[in-house]
């Protein structure tokens, strides 16, 4: 069941208790501003905020304030548990709701690639749509490329049932392999195991089958490449689609129907040799999945 944010308007004179804050009305002012309370008593309120990209934090007496609005709620965040993932995405949708709250965004970006990154498929196929609506741009971009990467490569099914040797899993796990040290920025590691004879033996056959999709020759000069081009992108993503999916050459995968290739390849002219990784797509650290003390840290 998900566990709902706590919204409440907390009136100048009322005690409270100890809680984050995402909306500080102060009296002369008619808007609110967007931001932390970091220590609040009787008196007085201590609240950080960011001005043009920095942060300040200023204290502010309660006569000053007329109302004070908590959408973050600091004991559910502290706990929330690795052993149970799904309440980081549950908390993460209620917060992507607060669209004008730039504290409640990143909140909601974080909790979602801390899914992302540690939960089951179901989960992290979940947590990327997430991320992608709540990310514009470049960054939108990134999250994309690395939703396919991941959602495309964890786990090879519903394979066809021919019996030749293009169709051997070892042949096409091995290209996968290949395939995903290219996005991760290890070309050196993918030709290394090309210079094995026995390893480029074992999947030639795989491009026997597949010549439509990419050639042998292509796929040799991708790997080789210091940047990858758009053609070279877009054939690597389509021959990994195809073989994820199992798809036999008469059904692989076209750039024209591959929904991936025009969100990835067709909006980017250039990608470099590497695909984003969970600890780079965004400035988010999702080894530090455990929240005390106002702070995210490693567990």
């Amino acid at each position: 069941m998900k566990k709902l944010i706590f919204v409440f308007a907390l009136t100048v004179g009322l005690g409270c208790s100890s809680a984050n804050a995402d909306l500080l009305w102060l009296k002369d002012k008619p808007k609110p501003v967007s931001g932390l309370v970091l220590r609040q008593n009787a008196s007085e309120v201590e609240f950080r905020y960011r001005l043009e990209g920095n942060e300040k934090t200023i204290v502010v007496e309660r006569g000053q304030i007329s109302d004070l609005i908590v959408t973050i709620d600091q004991g559910l965040l502290e706990g929330l548990e690795p052993a149970n993932l799904p309440a980081y995405l549950d908390y993460a949708e209620e917060l992507s709701s607060f669209r004008s709250d730039a504290y409640a965004i990143e909140l909601s970006k974080r909790l979602s690639l801390i899914a992302a990154r540690w939960g089951s498929s179901e989960l992290r196929q979940s947590s990327f749509r997430l991320l992608v609506s709540l990310c514009e741009g470049e960054e939108q971009t990134r999250v994309k490329r690395l939703a396919f990467i991941y959602d495309a490569t964890i786990e090879i099914q519903d394979r066809d049932s021919e019996s030749d040797e293009a169709n051997n899993p070892d042949a096409r796990d091995a290209t996968v392999q290949i395939i995903r040290l290219v996005w991760k920025g290890q070309a050196a590691q993918a030709r290394e195991l090309l210079g094995q004879a026995r390893f480029k033996a074992l999947i030639e056959p795989v491009f026997v089958k597949y010549a439509k999709v990419c050639r042998l020759d292509d796929f040799l000069a991708a790997v080789n490449a210091e940047t990858l081009s758009t053609n070279q992108l877009g054939q690597l993503l389509r021959l990994q689609q195809s073989l994820n999916n199992g798809l036999p050459p008469s059904q692989a995968v076209a750039q024209e129907q591959s929904d991936v290739w025009s969100d990835v390849a067709n909006q980017v002219e250039s990608t470099g040799s590497a695909l984003p990784e969970f600890e780079s797509v965004l400035p988010l650290d999702p080894s530090k999945r455990v929240y005390r003390n106002r702070e995210w840290v490693v567990r």
